[in-house]
């Protein structure tokens, strides 16, 4: 028969195991306390408003993070930028940090406006856009979105949607559209890389939209090369194959307006940032884009056009 363990040990365990689980029940209610009040969602944007500095201000937040949280308004104003969301609504998984990710379920913005300010240091890309946590993003929905900035026309796009994951050094975009009033509507997908020269592979739609012009045709794009420096191809799909999920099966026919470029974002002139742009025409009526006046035509042939500062040539 084993013998008893000691008095004094078996007190110690005893003491031991009152203490895990007076610990174990603190954690528990600090968990709870943490994912069902609004208290901690007002502490935590304080603490990151303290920490930006003032930069970051934060408006009527409610909700617990179990549950999902609804912010009015949230605001980043520094030197370079002035940022401004409205109606943030943000619903995620917080069991997915257990497996080191970061996963929203949904998040919705009713309007952001984004006002540059002139700086005079030429746009350069970071060294790295990595993230210490894998990302998912299940759907995110942003009503409006407005960008202005000193000496350029203002983007104004609305029903902007996207889903999409960062894991292993790659950002994969499943979905990514928006419209506008004045240039009409696009739908992307694809790849970008984390770190330098950030691999770039996009592919997507156009249906663009021109004052004056009731049919235009859609837009086949595709984008290969990096964030800095990529080709782009363009295809104006024929009216008979513009529209409809079976035209994405098809395969590619003959090249009915086509148009290849290189573009260099981060380029100091505009002549640098656009290379000459390879226009290819192919039995094109002019009333298929919109020219509804023009004689009956077919258009075949190719140009070259080169966009310098304030102007095009061709």
């Amino acid at each position: 028969m084993a013998a008893r363990a000691p008095g004094p040990l078996r007190l110690l365990a005893r003491v031991v195991g009152i203490v895990l689980a007076a610990l174990l029940l603190a954690v528990t209610v600090a968990l709870w306390w943490v994912g069902q009040t609004t208290a901690f969602v007002d502490f935590a944007l304080a603490r990151a408003a303290a920490a930006s500095g003032g930069a970051l201000q934060a408006v009527a937040a409610r909700g617990t993070l179990l549950g999902g949280v609804r912010v009015e308004s949230l605001r980043w104003r520094d030197d370079a930028r002035d940022v401004e969301l409205r109606g943030v609504s943000v619903a995620w998984r917080p069991a997915a940090l257990l497996r080191r990710e970061l996963h929203f379920v949904r998040i919705e913005v009713a309007s952001a406006s984004v006002r540059l300010r002139e700086s005079g240091a030429a746009l350069a890309l970071p060294p790295s856009l990595a993230l210490p946590l894998n990302v998912t993003v299940d759907a995110l929905g942003l009503g409006r979105l407005q960008v202005a900035s000193s000496g350029a026309a203002a983007l104004d796009v609305e029903r902007v949607g996207f889903s999409g994951r960062y894991r292993s050094g790659t950002y994969r975009i499943d979905h990514l559209s928006a419209s506008s009033a004045q240039w009409g509507e696009a739908r992307l997908q694809g790849r970008l890389g984390d770190s330098a020269p950030f691999a770039l592979e996009l592919t997507g739609r156009v249906a663009a939209r021109i004052a004056g012009r009731e049919t235009l045709p859609r837009i086949r794009v595709l984008a290969d090369g990096t964030l800095e420096d990529f080709a782009v191809a363009a295809q104006a799909l024929p009216p008979d194959a513009a529209a409809g999920a079976e035209a994405d099966a098809r395969p590619p026919g003959p090249v009915w307006i086509g148009l290849d470029t290189r573009v260099r974002p981060f380029a100091a002139s505009a002549a640098q940032r656009v290379a000459p742009i390879d226009v290819t025409l192919d039995g094109v009526d002019p009333a298929q884009l919109g020219f509804v006046d023009a004689p009956r035509a077919r258009v075949s042939g190719s140009a070259t056009i080169r966009v310098g500062e304030g102007r095009i040539a061709g």
